[in-house]
């Protein structure tokens, strides 16, 4: 087992904790990110973007000022939420379609975040590093993602 999954692996029991221990879905969002972004130094940028009228908008998140609205099919966020399925750029840099919010940015890593069956946002990660991202990345992140979503109280974010 390599030692990526192995970190993965080792943030299950925390961030199930913090998820029992919030009242309010906003905060189990919040500390979701928090956690990550303070265990996981490759990641420049962390956040979620929630679906409303057609847009993604921006959501709890850790890093630099980030874009507030990204309309749907639009960079590798509005395209994750059309088609529901996870993208890993390894090189922004190749990507016609890419918004640019840090241009420090090289690689990012977006999955859809579903409550219930519906898509209600994405989870968006960036990184300075050129190819920081991979299957092991998908795999530990939908294993937490479960846990956040199936610890929310129905509240949709927006």
């Amino acid at each position: 087992m390599s030692s990526k999954i192995q970190r993965y692996q080792s943030l299950d029991p925390l961030l199930t904790g913090l998820m029992q221990d919030s009242p309010h879905d906003l905060s189990r969002y919040s500390n979701f990110v928090a956690l990550l972004y303070q265990n996981f130094p490759i990641y420049s940028w962390i956040g979620f973007y929630f679906l409303h009228n057609n847009h993604l908008i921006l959501g709890p998140f850790q890093g630099r000022v980030a874009c507030d609205t990204i309309a749907l099919g639009r960079g590798v966020c509005g395209t994750v939420i059309k088609s529901g399925h996870p993208h890993i750029a390894q090189d922004v840099r190749l990507l016609d379609n890419y918004i640019a919010c840090d241009h420090y940015t090289l690689s990012e890593i977006v999955l859809p975040l579903t409550y219930q069956g519906t898509a209600i946002g994405v989870l968006d990660i960036d990184s300075y590093v050129i190819r920081a991202f991979d299957e092991e990345d998908r795999i530990g992140l939908e294993k937490l993602l479960t846990i956040l979503t199936n610890s929310l109280n129905g509240h949709l974010p927006l």
